[in-house]
């Protein structure tokens, strides 16, 4: 199932990254932009989750971001580097586009010696029931039947 789990960097270019930790500085990026690197990650499953383990060695944990958007997960994170008495910042990016099968719902992170570990867990399998046809004055269905009406009459008005 690992192969559902898919990184969305379209401008991903691996020779680029590996430039960049052997390349003037200077030419990296512009002063005032951060070098951007894709870390290097790995994705395990089980029955319950993935398991998402990234290098982002040298950052602090308050400078690691986790935001998600659809199916989308996006990681990033700073640190700053000083070399040769120049100091200058490397950002981190990556963005993954999860199978359905997983929810944000639940997801926890750690960071430690380096590593990013993200615990996405899995769709609970869905469950039967049966769903009991009422007199349509409960709370939910009643308040959404009342709404839908109130919208056809604006509708009708407006006409």
């Amino acid at each position: 199932m690992i192969q559902t789990f898919f990184r969305n960097d379209h401008a991903w270019d691996p020779f680029r990254e590996w430039g960049t930790y052997f390349a003037n500085p200077a030419r990296r990026s512009p002063a005032n932009q951060p070098a951007t690197v894709a870390p290097r990650y790995e994705v395990e499953e089980n029955d319950d989750g993935f398991l998402l383990s990234l290098d982002i060695p040298g950052v602090r944990k308050e400078d690691i971001t986790l935001e998600t958007k659809g199916k989308t997960l996006t990681v990033s994170a700073k640190r700053k580097v000083t070399k040769n008495g120049e100091a200058s910042e490397v950002a981190y990016h990556a963005n993954f586009e999860v199978p359905e099968l997983v929810t944000f719902d639940g997801v926890e992170a750690s960071y430690q010696d380096g590593v990013l570990n993200v615990a996405l867990p899995k769709v609970k399998e869905a469950t039967s029931r049966t769903i009991k046809v009422g007199d349509g004055k409960g709370d939910f269905l009643g308040k959404l039947v009342q709404g839908f009406k109130r919208d056809d009459a604006k509708k009708e008005a407006s006409v």
